[in-house]
């Protein structure tokens, strides 16, 4: 185990492990399957924590593909199934209309090694709490490979017995990184909500720490939610550029043929400099960093960051790994922004709606509408009793 140093990008309050298999895995073409063959090949248990599960989901599309229900149901006759999901998950949130094709962009990160004892802790304590049934402590598996990870989550106050005052190590890893940055910053979420992560980027922004730093933003096109919050917090970050050209919020979209699909970005990606990477549940706004129940990985494995960032910008720009593997800038300046900003249909495109002016839309609480010079106001004071309200 490592030690997290105070001016580390780690977060000083969980451990570091040594000795893991890290592979990041993009879209459900890639993760699915993934899931599917290790719950079927599972020895000892199965344990699935989650905000909504469909039973009737298939994780493959090959012919006589189980359903998740027959998957789970065909592996508990050899082995337990333990499934927590969020109590209140309104199921038809990300069910989308029939007449609404819409594309989806996520990511997932398989461990071995040291490190899936933490994750496995953490679900044990949680439904030891919940299901009132006792589990054993996880064995601490042997090395199974060569990188640093560190399991960070957001237990909120008053949430559980194990942690009564909460953990916050996501939001504190995520601005330990951010403040470090020096030439990268490259951020996919489904949201940009969060005050404490848009000042620190409008301060770089205002203040670049090199003349080749770059921001780039992957964002959904319609947030399921809080899109007007999102746009006034870019209209920030644009206005602290002040047409620097350092700043570039994109959005995704599939074509076939004339045919134009919107890609839903659920992507929940941070990555700066190539020095540090976090992939997990978190969005980046203050529900995810302070009210939910969230759980992300961290890792300072360089040559992992880097072929990640690579994979992932070699699909969102439809190009070859060798055509993106330069100096990030000049990949930014020269292959980014221009495939967003032309007009003939690019899987990359310009965030729209978003501009300067956009600086006017004051970040809101999603709860109570409340915008931060409103703090203290009755509707605040009331939603601060449920959630985190500035």
């Amino acid at each position: 185990m490592l030690e997290s140093a105070e001016d580390s990008r780690f977060s000083a309050r969980r451990p570091v492990r040594e000795g893991n298999r890290v592979e990041v895995l993009v879209d459900g073409e890639e993760a699915l399957p993934a899931m599917s063959a290790t719950i079927a090949g599972a020895r000892s248990h199965v344990h699935i924590a989650g905000w909504h599960s469909s039973p009737e989901f298939r994780l493959t599309r090959e012919p006589g593909a189980p359903t998740l229900r027959e998957l789970l149901g065909e592996t508990a006759e050899r082995v337990p199934v333990r499934l927590l999901l969020w109590a209140g998950p309104p199921v038809p949130a990300f069910q989308h209309p029939a007449d609404r094709s819409i594309g989806w962009h996520d990511m997932t990160m398989r461990v071995e090694g040291p490190i899936v004892a933490d994750v496995a802790e953490h679900f044990r304590r949680c439904w030891t709490e919940v299901a009132e049934e006792s589990l054993p402590e996880p064995k601490v598996q042997d090395p199974a490979g060569t990188s640093n990870v560190q399991f960070v989550r957001t237990v909120p106050e008053k949430t559980h017995a194990f942690a009564p005052r909460g953990e916050f190590t996501i939001v504190d890893t995520y601005l330990r990184a951010l403040r470090s940055a020096k030439r990268l910053v490259y951020l996919e979420n489904q949201f940009l909500w969060s005050p404490e992560v848009a000042e620190i980027l409008i301060g770089k922004l205002k203040n670049p720490p090199a003349d080749d730093f770059r921001v780039v933003l992957v964002l959904p096109r319609k947030p399921s939610n809080g899109a007007d919050t999102t746009r006034g917090q870019l209209g920030r970050l644009l206005d602290a550029d002040d047409d620097g050209r350092r700043l570039l919020a994109t959005t995704l979209t599939s074509h076939d043929g004339d045919n134009e699909t919107p890609v839903y970005v659920h992507a929940k990606l941070g990555i700066v400099d190539d020095e540090w990477m976090t992939v997990g549940s978190a969005n980046l706004n203050e529900h995810s960093l302070f009210n939910d129940s969230e759980a992300n990985l961290v890792t300072d494995d360089v040559e992992l960051i880097r072929d990640t960032r690579l994979k992932l910008w070699a699909e969102h720009l439809q190009r070859s790994k060798s055509e993106v593997d330069g100096d990030p800038a000049k990949v930014v300046d020269e292959l980014w922004r221009p495939i967003a900003e032309k007009d003939r249909p690019n899987r990359l495109t310009l965030l729209p709606s978003v501009s300067r002016r956009a600086a006017g839309y004051r970040a809101r609480c999603a709860d109570c509408s409340s915008t931060a010079d409103q703090a203290g106001s009755p509707a605040s004071r009331r939603c601060a009793e449920r959630n985190r309200c500035w």
